[in-house]
């Protein structure tokens, strides 16, 4: 299991050791920080390279923050690999793996040489459960930290220093209503009927020019 961040709780990413992974490497130092999907990838394609011959690539779905869905196809991208993305289910065969991706419309079915990097998320399935024991046993062990000179990275090419695209600003999509009614007319106005006249006098209001929409 390897992961990319800084100040990473330990007992978070320490789960998949109790869930059966053999080790954690965790690629944490300041240099990493603010990175786009491409420098994020840049960097843990490094360090797949250094852990060595591997026959998979697993990567989730895309992150909670950016949710952009890139740093796996970024991964392939830099490793010469072939990708198959939003793997429902999975069939190993000789020297092959059978992929079901999920599409709009169901799924289709894709054959891949390997090595290859599969990227998953919820549809895979669940999760196992960490037993007892496993629990324990990640209590006792401790994750690998790499800093970019461990995996030969230019600190140049990672994190903030790289990044091509980069957050301004964030606003609210949906304006909030600035809403004033008694009580007494709530009361008589059925609760469905109130907000559909509500939307249409202020719908009506912006289509005219009004700010009744704060």
């Amino acid at each position: 299991m390897i992961s990319l961040g800084v100040n990473l709780l330990r007992d978070v990413v320490k789960k998949p050791l109790s869930m059966g992974a053999d080790e954690l490497i965790l690629l944490e130092d300041p240099a990493f920080v603010d990175g786009d999907s491409w420098s994020t990838a840049y960097a843990l394609a490094a360090a797949i390279k250094k852990v060595g011959q591997f026959d998979l690539i697993f990567c989730g779905r895309q992150a909670a923050d950016w949710d952009s869905g890139q740093v796996g196809s970024c991964i392939a991208e830099v490793l010469g690999l072939p990708q198959v993305t939003l793997a429902k289910k999975i069939e190993a065969m000789d020297g092959k793996v059978k992929v079901e991706k999920v599409t709009a419309d169901g799924y289709e079915v894709i054959e891949v040489s390997t090595p290859a990097l599969i990227t998953v998320s919820n549809e895979l399935g669940e999760p196992r459960y960490a037993t007892i024991k496993g629990i324990m046993s990640a209590k006792r062990k401790e994750p690998i930290v790499w800093k970019p000179a461990d995996i030969g990275v230019d600190t140049a090419k990672i994190g903030a220093s790289d990044a091509a695209q980069r957050c301004t600003n964030f606003s609210s999509r949906y304006a909030r209503a600035n809403v004033k009614s008694s009580p007494a007319r709530m009361k008589k106005t059925p609760r469905r009927n109130w907000r559909r006249n509500w939307w249409r006098s202020n719908c009506c209001n912006l289509l005219a020019g009004g700010n009744s929409l704060n």
